[in-house]
């Protein structure tokens, strides 16, 4: 049972790829461009797509990640940010029944597109370890945020990355999943490295960047899914997956 996920750009009207996690950890406009120039040459890409592929970087780059405005990966300096953090625990039996009860339990599944989907979990029981990499992991203001970027193609126009829209994406491609996993392994992970570590103090907030739809010029803050699951909720999940106390990554 694996929670490796890989995601690329892929141009709406043709069928290249380029991959988001080499451009997305690039802090400079010569960094950027060098780097497109040289994933285009690499892959064939028609180079009419450079500029795209750049101003989508920097709309993501200046565009605000938290409710007051004052959290931007261009800010992030390089020792408070760590790209694509692996990590890998062992887990005890689960199955979906199991995750789903756990989540109706601890209330996550607020939303009827959750409890639907919750229904659907029909893998069987599994036990070994849970192996991923987190797209990345950022400090501000002493609380460390998990970021994953998604490419997903919700329309053309930046008002359908908007909060109900980016949720039934969310939920028709399990990510809320995805993200309780990521959690726990960062939970984990902080949680051997800190003194004095609590989940309420040091754990800032999951984002899901939707490429496409973000823009730094608009106060809707499209293209930005944000989310602070509970500590109950992640210490039911720490019990339930097993070696609570085990290496978190």
């Amino acid at each position: 049972f694996s929670c490796f996920f890989f995601f690329t750009y892929t141009p709406p009207t043709d069928n290249y790829t380029l991959s988001l996690h080499d451009a997305l950890p690039i802090f400079t406009r010569i960094e950027l461009a060098t780097l497109v120039d040289r994933q285009f040459a690499a892959h064939g890409i028609d180079s009419a797509w450079r500029e795209a592929v750049c101003g989508m970087v920097e709309r993501v780059l200046a565009t605000p990640l938290d409710q007051h405005g004052k959290i931007c990966l261009r800010d992030i300096p390089a020792e408070r940010r760590l790209v694509e953090m692996g990590f890998h625990y062992p887990i005890d039996p689960i199955s979906g029944a199991g995750i789903a009860r756990l989540l109706l339990t601890q209330g996550f599944a607020r939303d009827e597109g959750v409890r639907r989907s919750l229904e659907r979990l029909g893998f069987g029981e599994v036990q070994g370890f849970m192996r991923g990499f987190i797209d990345l992991v950022f400090e501000s203001g002493g609380r460390f945020y998990l970021l994953d970027y998604k490419s997903n193609w919700l329309g053309g126009a930046a008002v359908q990355y908007g909060r109900a829209q980016m949720g039934q994406a969310m939920v028709r491609e399990n990510y809320y999943l995805q993200y309780l996993f990521y959690t726990l392994a960062l939970h984990r992970y902080l949680r051997n490295r800190i003194p004095g570590y609590r989940y309420e103090t040091h754990f800032g907030a999951v984002i899901y960047l939707f490429l496409r739809g973000v823009d730094p010029d608009s106060d809707r803050n499209t293209g930005v899914y944000r989310e602070r699951p509970d500590a109950a909720l992640i210490a039911a999940l720490d019990d339930y997956i097993g070696h609570p106390r085990g290496d978190g990554a």
